[in-house]
């Protein structure tokens, strides 16, 4: 069974530091079990004998894993970004055709479904990319003409506010 000085540190946090560290997944207790599910998840996959992901047992191997176990409130935010920025990279936003020396590279519509879930998912990242489709289309002949652009920054400033709102709107029910 795994034991590394981060390992009983976390264990101790979850813990209070009163109950040894298990020997072998039998040797913890339900009331433990559920304690531990629920304070560290990870530990606990660790701890109880599961099969865990390779990135975890290579953290516990080589001593990278953190000393305090990440708050479930942070795994969400963590988990909300990455799916963000997985819908911007499969192409969430519009993208300007570009010539790459004689050859063409057209550009891409987006899809204003997965620019809503960016919106929801991370405010941030979605204004990030509003700002370079703006950016693309007027640097492209044609491309936008500065009233344009007001009002382009003008819609993104009114969308994070209602998406902010929405948000706490949310929340408060949560808290």
């Amino acid at each position: 069974m795994h034991k590394t000085p981060a390992l009983l540190k976390r264990w101790i946090a979850a813990t209070g530091g009163n109950v040894p560290y298990p020997s072998s997944p039998q040797a913890i207790s339900l009331e433990i079990g559920l304690q531990l599910q629920q304070a560290d998840p990870e530990l606990f996959a660790v701890v109880s004998g599961a099969d865990i992901p390779a990135s975890l047992e290579l953290a516990v191997m080589d001593g990278s894993l953190p000393d305090v176990a990440i708050p479930q409130a942070d795994r969400e935010a963590q988990a909300r970004r990455a799916e963000a920025e997985r819908l911007i990279a499969e192409g969430a936003f519009p993208t300007a055709g570009r010539y790459e020396g004689e050859t063409y590279i057209p550009g891409r519509e987006g899809s204003v479904t997965a620019q809503f879930a960016v919106e929801e998912l991370a405010p941030d990242l979605a204004e990030r990319e509003r700002l370079r489709v703006a950016a693309e289309q007027a640097s492209t002949p044609g491309g936008m003409t500065a009233e344009d652009i007001a009002f382009v920054h003008a819609e993104m400033a009114r969308n994070r506010t209602e998406s902010l709102q929405r948000a706490a709107q949310s929340m408060q029910g949560v808290i």
